[in-house]
């Protein structure tokens, strides 16, 4: 099942390391993990209901998990009035179950 997200038109795309989804071959940004390195790929369109702050200058991203960590982020990326924030892809590909580990 598809996962709908909203897009926030003030906010620019994601550009680097830009990809197709192997799956659906929709265009993805692959970025790691701030702390792990891990990568993960995510949809380049910012989205309103995002959870994920990027890195622009280290290609890296950290996922919000709580109001505290989301205060900090509006603290130190606040763009006029509108947070950049994303969303996994594997939130809204269609075949995100075919790319889980088993």
């Amino acid at each position: 099942m598809e996962s709908t997200t909203t897009q926030n038109p003030a906010a620019p795309p994601l550009t680097m390391n830009r990809t197709a989804c192997t799956s659906c071959h929709r265009p993805i940004a692959k970025l790691r993990h701030h702390k792990t390195g891990g990568p993960a790929p995510f949809d380049p369109a910012p989205a309103v209901n995002g959870n994920i702050s990027v890195n622009r200058e280290a290609d890296t991203y950290q996922v919000i998990t709580d109001k505290v960590q989301l205060e900090q982020h509006l603290t130190h990326c606040h763009n006029g009035g509108a947070p950049y924030l994303y969303v996994s892809h594997f939130v809204t590909c269609p075949n995100a179950a075919a790319h889980r580990r088993k």
